[in-house]
């Protein structure tokens, strides 16, 4: 895991907590939190893989509702699918 901490972010927490669960293991630790944690989350790589920002809500963000800590070295990959 590299010392890595994942946390899987849902607009359902049962979602996250069940995809936490199959990924989580001893070598690599994976937490779960409802989409409106997003804001007190601290991470350096954010990975949105939602199909918001697609039609018809293409002004929606998973950070809609507070916008997480974000430094010059903050990693954001967005794979918006449809």
């Amino acid at each position: 895991s590299c010392g890595a901490s994942v946390t899987i972010a849902n607009r359902s927490l049962d979602r996250a907590r069940t995809l936490a669960e199959e990924f989580d293991s001893p070598a690599a630790r994976v937490d779960a939190v409802g989409l409106d944690a997003v804001g007190s989350l601290r991470a350096d790589v954010y990975f949105n893989t939602t199909s918001l920002g697609m039609s018809p809500e293409v002004d929606s963000s998973p950070f809609d509702v507070a916008m997480p800590a974000m430094s010059h070295e903050t990693l954001v990959f967005d794979a918006v699918y449809n």
